[in-house]
């Protein structure tokens, strides 16, 4: 039987901000561990919802979410 690859969208509040980028980390990290699963992150350089709605879309249209 085969197995699918699972892909998870993490969207942070800021992509820059270092408790998010220890997160992507640990789920990159967990990813390995499974080997059948990868992490995409997309954020917002500002940390209002208006900037997140891009990304939002992206992930969608990319079936992350």
């Amino acid at each position: 039987m085969r197995h699918k690859t699972v892909v998870v969208g993490m969207l942070p509040k800021l992509d820059t901000d270092p408790y998010f980028q220890v997160a992507k980390g640990g789920a990159e990290d967990a990813a390995k561990e499974i080997r059948r699963q990868s992490v995409v992150q997309a954020g917002a350089i500002q940390a209002t919802a208006e900037a997140q709605i891009e990304f939002i879309n992206i992930l969608w249209r990319r079936r992350l979410a």
